[in-house]
């Protein structure tokens, strides 16, 4: 699998390393393209498979998640959410 993993708001250079890591060994590819609405392009058309960020705003991710959930996709927070 391939997607997006956002590491911006881990302040502290080892915990981001860590992360980084752990990434590399779960997933294909991941990116950071700094911008939501692009990710989320990309996911709908099947380009990529996922989306992981540190922490989410409704104004970047309502648009995209329900365009994502209309064309039958799945999204969740790690708590089940």
């Amino acid at each position: 699998m391939s997607g997006f993993l956002s590491l911006g708001g881990f302040k502290d250079r080892p915990t981001r390393d860590k992360m980084r890591i752990s990434a590399s060994k779960l997933f294909k590819s991941y990116d950071n393209l700094g911008c939501s609405g692009h990710e989320y392009i990309q996911i709908i058309t099947n380009t990529r498979h996922f989306t992981i960020n540190y922490r989410t705003f409704p104004w970047d991710h309502l648009p995209g998640s329900l365009i994502h959930s209309e064309a039958g996709g799945y999204q969740a927070s790690f708590d089940g959410n």
